[in-house]
This record gives structure tokens, C-alpha cells and sequence, in this order.
């Protein structure tokens, strides 16, 4: 029943949803991310946050003719009573400020450089979802279990928007300490 359930692609669950979206032909178009969340204005609805990326890999609004492409893909697998909304997600960019005590005989210099190694390593954004949360205590691990680091003394997280020192970042504004 199981197998015969998923032979007629049709989409049930959150799961199903997001699998179907990825399936898409590219030659409609790509979706680099999905997130899927109930609709707060329809209760017999879900939204589709979407998001794509440019030639040089950096995330961009989809195109409409995407979204276009996605409604009609998606229609042919859905339920007769579900309602899916697809809407552009933001994006968010966050900095991190941190402060560490290096062991004696270490280079600071050189810890730092690996504590940024890894965090980097941490944040590249094919290891994100839509919706996914960044959990304070994984940073506070990467930081402390890296070689030579002997204590966190200060950890800072903020919202990076507009034009600064020469870096481009996204117009969208967010409190972190309101979503912490």
C-alpha cells in the first residue's frame, strides 16, 4: 500500500510537497531551497517560501515565470482542496562577533584563523533550509572544541543590512535578539 501510495506522486504530506518541488524539470526552472509552513490567513493552505540562485551561486529572488512554471508542476500532483501560496523567503545576513582565550604556547592569530575556518565551514548556506534555525550552542561547540581554544568569553550575533565596508548585503532587517 505503502509503494502504491507513492507511485501516484501525489502530494499528502509537507514532506511530499517539498520532495515534488524539487522534482521539477530545470528546464522550468530551478528552486535552490523550499520551505513550506501553514498559511496564517488559510488554514486549508500552505505557503511556499522559495529562493534561487544566480550563475555565481548567490541566492537572488526567483523569477516569476518560475513561480509560474512551479503553480502549474505542483497543480498536477495536489489534493483537490489544497491551497498552496508561493512567495519569495528573505534573506537574512548575520554576523557574529566572538571573543576567546587562546591557549599559552598557541599563535592567537592562527586559532582565530581556524575558529573562522570552521564557523565558515558551519554557515555555507547549502547546509541551511528555509526556516531552519541556527543553534546557538553548535557555534558555541565549533568555537570551544577547536584546538587550542581555551574558553568562550563573549558571543554576539547581529543583523548585517544595506551597504557596508564595501559588501553588499540584504535590505531585510531583523531583531536577533527578538527571534533568539
Amino acid at each position: 500500500a505503502i509503494a502504491q501510495r507513492n507511485s501516484q506522486l501525489r502530494i499528502v504530506t509537507k514532506e511530499d510537497l517539498i520532495a515534488r518541488i524539487y522534482t521539477m524539470p530545470n528546464k522550468f526552472g530551478r528552486v535552490f531551497r523550499a520551505g513550506v509552513r501553514p498559511n496564517p490567513f488559510n488554514p486549508l493552505a500552505s505557503m511556499v517560501s522559495i529562493i534561487s540562485r544566480d550563475s555565481d551561486g548567490t541566492l537572488m529572488v526567483s523569477p516569476d515565470t518560475l513561480k509560474e512554471n512551479l503553480r502549474v508542476f505542483l497543480n498536477q500532483s495536489r489534493l483537490v482542496s489544497d491551497a498552496v501560496d508561493i512567495v519569495d523567503t528573505s534573506v537574512i545576513n548575520i554576523a557574529l562577533n566572538y571573543g576567546i582565550t587562546v591557549s599559552g604556547n598557541a599563535n592567537g592569530e592562527s586559532v582565530i584563523q581556524k575558529v573562522n575556518e570552521n564557523l565558515k565551514k558551519y554557515f555555507e548556506i547549502e547546509n541551511f533550509q528555509i526556516g531552519q534555525p541556527v543553534v546557538i550552542t553548535d557555534v558555541v561547540n565549533i568555537i570551544i572544541n577547536t584546538q587550542d581554544v581555551v574558553s568562550l568569553v563573549s558571543l554576539e550575533f547581529s543583523n548585517k543590512t544595506g551597504l557596508m565596508n564595501g559588501n553588499s548585503y540584504s535590505d531585510v532587517s531583523m531583531s536577533i535578539a527578538n527571534q533568539t
